[in-house]
């Protein structure tokens, strides 16, 4: 007995038992596998390390480097805002002066002094900047209008004389500045040369648009050499060195003894540039297998790199094997654990999939055989989803025919399908017709021969109408034929204009054969030709009127609408415009203009009196009621409780005696409509202020955009955006700003969060920005807030204690 359950829980744990076997056999492989694995590990575990330590000394190095450029980016804009550079640029006869030779006028002498003085003074600011930065070499001053370079060592050339010749390559291709162009040799004074790395500076004080001005700060590469990269501490076999955006040399350790030539070769700089702005590689140099990692410093434009050699760092890794030996004993000793744990969670997508078929099929599915395995149970549940799908299939062709008269009936009425989703349900309800020229019949059975017939033997010779109907139209023109309402069948077939007369023949033999074959009486209303499907409505009308006048015409016949209709009768023109302007005046609250259009549209309706058919008119004067109900019904509201009556307003409109009564009611009624449309949209207007002060109040963080809450309320943008404004007299962001602060204010006097946790809460996460707005809106920056705030509330404890 035990051996039974024994096996029929087996056969029910198939997959399990496959999962334990297999990592049995995964777990019983070679040591040598495993040895292997570790020593990947391993090495993997001394290659990242090693790649981490590199990457902070990178880190630390570009970090140091752009500290050391911004220091002298901002040296170079005190200079730019002093008054000695602005004052010499701008002098008016600066270069009058610099002209001057022999002996000077006295009329000159006051001015040249003055202009001795001020270029004395801006020489002096020039070496002040070179002295401002150890790693600073010199400094020169161009200024374009005198053709003239005044240097950090206290001396003036001309352009064409100055002895660094070389100081202005490549300047004028510069786009933006400041810029850090290649490292150069420099020529110096005494004729000396010294590689330099030239930082380029453009004067913005020039007060006409003329040709730039620069100042280039020229570094020392040794200086800079020997601070930064020498002092890395480097171990024997590791090589440091910086590359300019060219991918030309700037920097390297030369403390190594080793040149560019001895380090870099051609394709080793070939694959750093194929590497990017950061990342590492491994890479075969000479036989030697080295570990490359490449930084970049965006504000810099320079690379960063470092090369160590692995096979050094896996030189540690030749007694390995005996500590592999040690850790597989351990694993074979931890194998067990290690199964049961791995197969259980492996298990565990499948046994809560078991759980779930098991609940289905426990709720009134089939029932599963309980000695079925894991994958032939969910094959068995699967197999059933599909028959329920087929299931479902089946029942949706059975409705076809009614989803399919339902579709007909919507085309047959006013609707808002575009033509794109007409099309979409043609194809998928199986319905054959082109958009474009349409004859439409509306074929009326009045009746049966057989009065005898029960309904079962009716609704079959109606299918037999339908399907005769339908064979008898033209083969090659696609259509659609069906019971649209009880005893009223539509017939939509295309065609041409022209072919009316042959449809009106077959029409007629339609008749004749649905009687004589199925004891049917019917009668055909035709529509005039319909050149579009939009009109469809409109033609389906006709049809219905055409069977009006059947009784003129006679039951079984043919009644063309144009053929009954009282050509001489003057056609009643609604006046639509003039109805679209009053909706808008009432919409816009203009009671005067609504009360005016009124009256227009009653007179032009009454005019047409003793010239249309009373019904006319009484028809234009419901279908104005009507577009005012529909409008009321829109907005919410009530038209009934607006005019005080309890019964229908139509009916109400039906019992005026004459036009006084009906003008008075309809002034009566865009009256009360206009005045409680004012107040419905101020209180839709304050309910969405409301909920937006809501919103703000709740959460004022990153989040809270116009956007956002437009879309949230279900608004147009720039019309919440008005009517905040409207309501608010601020815009929403200036109303969202304040709060913002307020909430900031209080976060900062009433907690000890950092500022930038601060400013993220309330929506800014640029910290810079945030301290600007906040001095904007205080008149403090928020840590000089946090002082006052906290100065005052000592000040106010000591008060209480004295």
């Amino acid at each position: 007995m035990f051996r039974k359950r024994l096996l029929s829980k087996a056969k029910q744990r198939v997959m399990l038992i496959r999962l334990i076997s297999f990592f049995l056999v995964i777990s019983l492989l070679p040591l040598l596998i495993i040895g292997t694995i570790l020593d990947r590990n391993i090495r993997s575990s001394m290659k990242e390390e090693l790649l981490a330590a590199n990457s902070q000394h990178i880190q630390q190095t570009a970090s140091t480097m752009e500290f050391m450029i911004g220091q002298i980016s901002n040296q170079f804009r005190q200079l730019s805002i002093d008054t000695a550079l602005k004052e010499f640029e701008n002098y008016p006869r600066g270069n009058y002066y610099e002209s001057l030779s022999g002996e000077y006028r006295s009329l000159d002498l006051p001015g040249l002094y003055f202009y001795i003085q001020t270029k004395e003074r801006l020489i002096q600011t020039i070496s002040k900047l070179k002295g401002s930065n150890e790693y600073i070499d010199s400094v020169y001053m161009y200024d374009s209008d005198k053709e003239m370079i005044l240097t950090s060592d206290k001396m003036q050339f001309q352009k064409n004389l100055f002895y660094d010749f070389d100081w202005d390559k490549d300047i004028q291709s510069i786009q933006y500045f400041p810029t850090i162009m290649e490292p150069r040799l420099a020529k110096a004074k005494d004729h000396s040369y010294k590689t330099v790395i030239p930082m380029v500076f453009v004067s913005n004080t020039r007060m006409l648009d003329k040709s730039n001005n620069y100042v280039v700060v020229n570094l020392d590469v040794e200086a800079l050499s020997h601070a930064f990269v020498s002092k890395l501490e480097l171990k024997p076999g590791n090589t440091f060195f910086v590359l300019s955006s060219s991918g030309k040399m700037l920097l390297q350790d030369n403390d190594q003894g080793l040149t560019r030539h001895e380090v870099v070769d051609e394709a080793m700089l070939t694959q750093i540039d194929k590497m990017g702005n950061a990342g590492s590689i491994e890479y075969v140099d000479r036989g030697e297998t080295v570990l490359i990692n490449v930084q970049s410093s965006s504000s810099l434009g320079w690379k960063f790199v470092t090369i160590t050699s692995l096979d050094e760092v896996y030189a540690a890794v030749s007694r390995i094997g005996d500590m592999i030996l040690i850790t597989c004993s351990i694993l074979v000793v931890a194998i067990g654990l290690l199964i049961f744990a791995a197969t259980r969670n492996i298990y565990n997508p499948i046994r809560h999939l078991l759980d779930f078929i098991h609940h289905n099929f426990e709720s009134g599915g089939k029932k599963a055989d309980s000695h079925w395995s894991e994958l032939r149970l969910i094959r068995g549940s699967l197999e059933e989803i599909m028959e329920d799908r087929k299931s479902l299939q089946q029942k949706l062709r059975e409705s076809l025919p009614a989803n399919q008269e339902k579709f007909v009936y919507t085309l047959l009425h006013d609707h808002s399908l575009s033509r794109d989703e007409m099309n979409e349900k043609m194809a998928f309800f199986e319905l054959e017709l082109k958009f474009c020229g349409i004859h439409v019949w509306l074929i009326l059975i009045e009746g049966f021969h057989d009065l005898n017939a029960g309904e079962e033997d009716k609704s079959l010779n109606k299918l037999r109408m339908i399907n005769y109907v339908e064979q008898s139209l033209p083969s090659d023109r696609p259509n659609i034929v069906m019971e649209i309402v009880e005893n009223q069948i539509i017939v939509l077939f295309n065609g041409e204009k022209s072919e009316l007369q042959e449809g009106f023949k077959l029409a007629e033999l339609i008749i004749n054969t649905v009687e004589s074959k199925f004891g049917i009486i019917c009668t055909v209303g035709i529509a005039q030709f319909c050149e579009d499907i939009m009109q469809l409505p409109h033609s389906y009308e006709q049809a219905k009127e055409a069977l009006l006048y059947r009784r003129m015409a006679g039951s079984c016949e043919v009644v063309y609408i144009e053929d009954v209709r009282m050509t001489g009768t003057p056609v009643f023109n609604y006046p639509k415009d003039k109805e679209e302007i009053l909706i808008q005046a009432l919409i816009n609250g203009d009671l005067t203009q609504s009360r005016k259009i009124l009256n227009q549209m009653i007179h032009d309706i009454k005019s047409h009196e003793g010239q249309v058919y009373y019904h006319q008119i009484k028809h234009a004067l419901v279908q104005l009621l009507n577009r005012l109900v529909k409008m009321a019904n829109d907005i919410r509201i009530d038209l009934n409780d607006l005019l005080e009556e309890e019964g229908n307003l139509f009916n109400s409109l039906n019992q005026k005696n004459n036009w006084f009564e009906i003008t008075s009611w309809f002034d009566e009624l865009i009256t009360k409509l206009s005045n409680n449309l004012v107040h419905a949209v101020r209180d839709k207007k304050n309910r969405h202020i409301e909920q937006v002060l809501r919103m703000i109040d709740d959460n004022c963080g990153e989040t809270m955009t116009l956007q956002n809450v437009a879309e949230q309320l279900g608004l147009n943008p720039s019309y919440l955006s008005r009517i905040f404004k409207d309501e608010q007299g601020v815009t929403f962001l200036e109303f969202l700003t304040e709060v913002r602060i307020a909430r900031s204010k209080q976060l900062i006097s009433q907690t000890n969060l950092k500022i930038k946790e601060i400013g993220e809460q309330v929506g800014y996460y640029k910290t810079n920005y945030f301290i600007k707005l906040f001095k904007e809106h205080t008149g403090l920056t928020p840590g000089d807030y946090r002082k006052l705030t906290n100065q005052l509330a000592n000040d106010l404890e000591d008060n209480e204690v004295g």
